[in-house]
């Protein structure tokens, strides 16, 4: 019995042992719509790529995503200190559903293009301060690295089946099903967070407040960290049409990633139990920082499906070694101070980061290949994290 025992423990104890219900909550509500992101985020740029976008529209499209996102963020901060960070959310996912239903008509007019990055400001507008600001509030800080970690996992467990449920559905049905179906999981995803009412305590958000912590001396180090985050715009945008180019099969693209994410989930538990008994998290990150830059500029090399599975792999393991610290420690400084305030600053910083990489890899690719610009950029901004 006690060998029974001692091995639920050794399995147990890479979880949170302190699990509220509003964070239980809220990790069921990430996994229904983390799946049904999952389903389509790999095939989002692809999609554009097959009606006709170039890869230097497409990364303009993102450019304007991210350039208008910056100064719209805080208006989510001042709405979900007013509404509620779960009703927030909750708004928030029907802008998710517009946005995929832009993107399908866009081949029929090109008014959708600028209503789709209306749709996606809006939707990350509200939905991202609320979902750290609700994190960081319920989260406990001696667990934190595990409550990172394990929100994590159960993202990435659904993108193991999620890419592989979307490949097939795009090769067998065709992406008008898709985004039919990923609308009505995103619905339900609202479900969890609506069983148990929030106690909503209004404040007053200022819309400066995150900009003036970033003219700060003492937050300039951060910020130029979460700056780093910009290499994220090349594996959203870049990465999956790549990977297109070298397997040209939407199922095989979803198998591939669906596989390398599972093996990085199982490695993401240990992550977070590390985080946790460490209290010098920055070891960890700038450990995680030099491997990971290492992936990016092997990518080019990629020429065969089991190439890109493998640096697909590793770079997602190393990337986790630097995001489970980073995060615990954002969400310990938030916790600390005024969350909505500090959450915001992080994801202006990373807002930031994601504008600047669209921004630098749109102008190199009047010059340069796309692939090699964009992997050379993404590698110099992984460095950034060792700031934190």
């Amino acid at each position: 019995m006690k060998k029974w025992q001692g091995l639920s423990y050794n399995v147990t104890h890479y979880f949170s042992r302190k699990l509220n219900r509003q964070l239980s909550e809220l990790y069921a509500s990430v996994a229904l719509k983390d799946f049904a992101v999952a389903a389509i985020a790999i095939f989002e740029p692809i999609y554009l790529w097959t009606v006709g976008f170039s890869l230097q529209n497409i990364v303009l499209f993102y450019l304007l995503v991210y350039g208008i996102y910056i100064f719209t963020m805080p208006l989510g901060g001042k709405f979900a200190a007013q509404v509620g960070y779960e009703k927030t959310i909750f708004i928030s996912s029907f802008f998710l559903i517009f946005l995929y239903l832009c993107l399908f008509l866009i081949p029929y007019h090109p008014v959708f293009i600028i209503l789709a990055v209306a749709m996606y400001v809006l939707r990350k507008t509200l939905y991202w301060p609320a979902f750290h600001g609700d994190f960081a509030q319920s989260s406990d800080k001696s667990d934190r690295g595990r409550e990172t970690a394990s929100v994590e996992t159960i993202s990435m467990f659904v993108y193991v089946l999620g890419p592989l449920a979307g490949g097939f559905i795009i090769k067998f049905f065709g992406f008008s099903v898709l985004f039919f179906v990923v609308s009505i999981i995103i619905l339900l995803s609202n479900i969890p967070m609506l069983i148990t009412k929030e106690k909503v305590k209004k404040f007053k958000y200022k819309y400066l407040s995150s900009f003036k912590m970033i003219t700060k001396k003492e937050n300039l180090k951060n910020f130029l960290a979460y700056i780093g985050f910009g290499e994220e715009l090349v594996v959203m945008v870049v990465w999956p049409i790549f990977i297109y180019m070298v397997i040209k099969d939407f199922f095989n693209v979803g198998g591939l990633v669906a596989l390398a994410t599972l093996v990085t989930g199982i490695v993401l538990l240990f992550i977070g139990r590390s985080t946790d008994k460490r209290k010098n998290k920055n070891k960890i990150v700038k450990t995680g920082a030099i491997f990971y830059s290492f992936t990016w500029l092997i990518r080019l090399l990629a020429s065969t499906g089991l190439h890109v599975f493998f640096i697909d792999s590793f770079s997602r393991v190393f990337k986790n070694v630097i995001y489970v610290p980073v995060m615990a420690l954002t969400y310990d400084r938030a916790s600390k101070k005024e969350i909505l305030k500090s959450v915001i600053f992080f994801e202006q910083g990373l807002a930031f980061g994601k504008f600047l990489a669209a921004l630098i890899i749109y102008i190199l690719l009047f010059f340069f290949s796309g692939w090699t610009a964009a992997f050379v950029i993404a590698a110099g901004m992984t460095f950034l994290y060792i700031l934190i």
